[in-house]
């Protein structure tokens, strides 16, 4: 089989080569070529595989393809698999399909991953889904060590319904203080609300005696940008 000019068919008899190599690479080719056909195919190919590389392939291609007909096998295998790697490859093809049974699987597992790649796709997931129950893991995600992961959660958080956001940082910034690394990402979220409850959050954070940055410079950077939008 030749991957760039094989057909259809070709392909979906490569899923059931005697060789493991050309059954990964035909999911791979036919979550490239993301037609639907191949859904139920892929399915009945995860079903037998053995071979631990084709089957992430193959969950990578049902995440290609865009087809929630695949999201029950992905949420059991997110679930109940016993190995990490195909749980966490399955969280990410559902995160790709924005599933919206999957919520509690973004929440538990994506967002708590190691894999950064997997908690910022968990997070814009969330964030399609206005998955307001999700709103406490993504203000956590706004510290993430990943700039990526924040802006990710900075941008689902401003999908999500306002009031739950600001009970949310209120909430936190009572208990304890945002890391410094999330509080430029607060201050966007805080400053394209209108209400008085985000105006108010503003002031909190300008009134804290203890500067947020280890550098002066960066403080007064943070004042500036809250100043500016009081």
């Amino acid at each position: 089989m030749t991957e760039n000019v094989a057909t259809l068919q070709e392909l979906l008899q490569g899923l059931r080569s005697g060789d493991r190599y050309e059954r990964k690479m035909a999911a791979v080719e036919l979550g490239r070529r993301k037609d639907p056909r191949a859904v139920e195919p892929l399915l009945q190919a995860f079903s037998r595989e053995e071979d631990k590389d084709a089957c992430v392939a193959i969950i990578w291609a049902l995440g290609e393809l865009g087809d929630r007909k695949a999201a029950p096998t992905l949420r059991h295998i997110a679930r109940c698999h016993e190995d990490a790697i195909l749980r966490e490859s399955a969280t990410q093809a559902l995160a790709r399909l924005a599933d919206p049974e999957s919520i509690e699987i973004f929440i538990e597992q994506g967002c708590r991953s190691y894999n950064s790649e997997l908690r910022k796709a968990t997070a814009r997931a969330l964030g399609q889904l206005k998955a307001e129950r999700a709103v406490s893991k993504l203000v956590g995600l706004l510290e993430d060590e990943d700039r990526r992961v924040r802006e990710a959660a900075t941008e689902a958080l401003r999908q999500i319904d306002e009031a739950a956001v600001l009970r949310e940082i209120r909430r936190r910034m009572e208990r304890e203080r945002f890391m410094s690394t999330a509080i430029l990402h607060v201050v966007d979220l805080l400053s394209q609300s209108d209400s008085k409850e985000a105006a108010e959050l503003l002031s909190m954070l300008l009134r804290q005696s203890e500067p947020y940055f280890d550098f002066q410079e960066k403080e007064q950077h943070l004042r500036r940008r809250i100043a500016q939008t009081l």
